[in-house]
């Protein structure tokens, strides 16, 4: 007999959990590795799903234009860049962009 009981699942982030088998950055070159690592590694969990998501889906078929966007995107604090993605805080012009906006519908945000 156990002396400790198997427990149910708690809920939590351990269903947020970026599966290893997800989009490598395999084929990529040293830019877009970079800046994989950077969006899925950021100061706050949310901001690594939110990020890391949207790189994996989209990093490969980014123009160098785009690309110097999401950089700029990276130098932004993570609370600030939670904010406007879910509408607690209007978007700013200068970050305003076609990408944004992609990002945004890709959230499920539009607006």
């Amino acid at each position: 007999m156990a002396y400790i009981a198997v427990t149910r699942p708690r809920p939590g982030f351990w269903r947020w959990r970026i599966r290893l088998g997800e989009p490598s950055s395999e084929g990529l070159d040293g830019r877009r590795r970079r800046l994989l690592f950077r969006c899925r590694h950021r100061g706050i969990r949310e901001m690594d799903l939110v990020l890391g998501r949207f790189a994996d889906a989209h990093l490969a078929a980014l123009n160098d234009a785009e690309l110097d966007e999401l950089e700029r995107w990276l130098e932004i604090p993570d609370q600030q860049i939670f904010a406007w993605v879910n509408g607690f805080e209007p978007t700013p012009r200068e970050f305003d962009s076609a990408l944004w906006k992609r990002l945004r519908t890709f959230l499920g945000n539009p607006t």
